[in-house]
């Protein structure tokens, strides 16, 4: 049964392609023309749970972004020289660029009048009386769906069309979110058609747009409660929240499907998980490169990002409890876009004296400190073939999880981590760019010594952007990008990685680190690079 609003001739807002009006044997009116892409499967729902309405449009996306950002607290420590990292709320959004053009008159007719819609229902709601109170009364939210790109995590094994889709399939498998601005951007460049309507008693060109850009960007916020919550659990629908942080420990928290954001699940083989369903992939299945793009030459592991949660080792295999962990970890090929280390130091300046001609000089009785040490990272993530894009994929499904803000293991709370604040922190690894002084060996792929190697940087921001251009693998209702971009920015909150040298007796040493003792030459490049005395008094 095909969601509201129905047809009301000659619209059709919850459909692609609607169906011939027949006056006396003869067809009067197609919604969409006969171009064939009424025949298409990608399409976008857009629905409202409030008012029970939805919009359907063609899929046809120029951008998609999905973009997270954290919201943090930092705080210098006594001694100046390192700072406190705390983590609060994160934010969660896609963003989309969608064409929605027109065939035909009609079909433009048609596409005015959804996003005629769609205004509409970002508007206040009535209140009581006047919305299904089930899903509240006081703002109207919406569920989002198109495939496996925008959707709640839950497994689907078909797509449905307009004429099938059910609202209660929509609001189990879309994704809940608010939308604050819909904007109707005609593209002037594209032209309209124009139309003399005189049966509606207005002659004279009406004009509808050959081409309407819309930009969306729907932010998660959307939590229902305890008995809104239970309600739509009971009668198998989305209880809105699509993902959750790993704990602490490494463990999936309970609650989370394992799925979101693009429909793959990878476990722990043999172990327990706190996850239904069979897994897609384990973590180092997932994580085995494929290098056929690249030619499989010698040096096609030189390049790569290593990412992960700061646990080594798989412990208690039937336990989710505080002792049991699970390594939970990703490896990207090394197509690095863009990469850049900022390291920032607090000059003590003199109080301000405006009668001075010329600068602020320091203050030659205060010590510099340590201000930060940040790191922007892009790469790009190809894919030779449908299996290589869902490891991809699956990549992304973890890497989430390690960007929010850790919970305590628990199989029934989810409590916020209260403990010290290099454990929030993941560790980064990439050969000639992200080094640990700790690093002997180079180019390595096993997990230990890639976890040897590596930085404890705090994530701070994460984006996700799929090259539309490149486009999809497609196998059965489902899209794999063949290509996305990851954009990483992360900081390190201590000055004890890059040390300063210290004259002494004609000679150079390094000023000592209380982290990396005999190895402060060792960063950030993992060699040695100037003559020094290593150690000693």
């Amino acid at each position: 049964m095909a969601i509201d609003p129905k047809f009301f001739k000659p619209y059709h807002l919850s459909d692609i392609a609607q169906g011939a009006i027949v006056k006396n044997k003869i067809r009067t009116f197609r919604g969409y023309g006969s171009d064939t892409t009424d025949k298409t499967d990608n399409v976008i729902y857009i629905g409202s749970p409030a008012l029970q309405r939805a919009v359907a449009l063609k899929a046809f996306l120029e951008s998609y972004k999905l973009n997270l950002t954290k919201e943090t607290d930092i705080k210098k420590e006594a001694d100046k020289q390192s700072h406190v990292y705390t983590e609060y709320t994160s934010d969660l959004n896609f963003t989309l660029t969608l064409n929605i053009p027109a065939h035909s008159t009609n079909e433009s007719r048609n596409n005015l009048a959804k996003l005629e819609e769609l205004q509409r229902l970002i508007a206040p709601l009535g209140g009581p009386g006047h919305v299904n109170a089930f899903y509240g009364t006081k703002n109207n939210y919406f569920s989002v769906w198109f495939k496996n790109l925008i959707h709640s995590g839950e497994k689907y094994s078909s797509y449905p069309s307009p004429s099938s889709i059910t609202f209660k399939q929509l609001m189990k498998h879309g994704f809940f979110c608010y939308i604050e601005d819909i904007d109707y951007t005609p593209d002037m460049e594209a032209g309209f058609f124009e139309f003399d309507d005189v049966k509606d008693g207005h002659k004279g060109a009406f004009l509808f747009p050959r081409n309407i850009k819309l930009n969306l960007t729907l932010k998660y916020g959307v939590e229902f409660s305890d008995v809104i919550a239970q309600n739509l659990r009971a009668i198998g629908q989305s209880t809105a929240r699509p993902l959750y942080a790993f704990s602490r420990n490494g463990h999936y928290a309970s609650g989370d499907n394992g799925r979101f954001p693009f429909g793959t699940l990878a476990k722990t083989p043999g172990h327990l998980e706190l996850v239904g369903g069979s897994a897609d992939y384990s973590t180092s299945g997932m994580n085995k490169m494929d290098y056929r793009l690249q030619g499989g030459g010698s040096t096609s592991n030189n390049s790569f990002l290593f990412i992960s949660l700061q646990v080594d080792s798989n412990k208690a295999k039937d336990s989710a409890a505080a002792g049991s962990t699970r390594k939970r970890w990703v490896k990207f090929k090394g197509f690095i876009d863009s990469f850049n280390r900022s390291h920032k130091v607090k000059i003590p300046l003199q109080d301000g004296d405006k009668s001075r001609v010329l600068g602020n000089p320091m203050n030659m009785d205060a010590e510099t400190t340590f201000e930060s040490l940040d790191y922007s990272m892009k790469i790009t993530v190809p894919s030779s073939d449908i299996s290589e894009a869902k490891k991809n994929c699956a990549k992304i499904q973890y890497l989430m999880r390690m960007f929010f803000k850790k919970y305590t293991p628990s199989t029934l709370t989810r409590q916020a981590s209260d403990i010290g604040a290099t454990k929030h922190a993941l560790k980064f690894y990439s050969p000639s760019f992200i080094e640990s002084p700790n690093t002997t060996k180079y180019f390595v792929n096993d997990f230990k010594t890639m976890y040897s190697n590596s930085v404890d940087l705090f994530l701070t921001d994460l984006g996700i952007d799929i090259d539309m251009e490149a486009g999809f693998f497609q196998e059965k209702g489902y899209l794999w990008p063949k290509v996305f971009t990851v954009d990483l920015k992360m900081s390190y909150m201590s000055g004890d990685l890059i040390k300063n040298y210290s004259l002494s007796g004609g000679g150079y040493k390094m000023l000592p680190s209380s982290t990396h003792p005999n190895k402060e030459h060792l960063f950030p490049f993992a060699r040695q690079t100037s003559k020094i005395t290593i150690g000693g008094t």
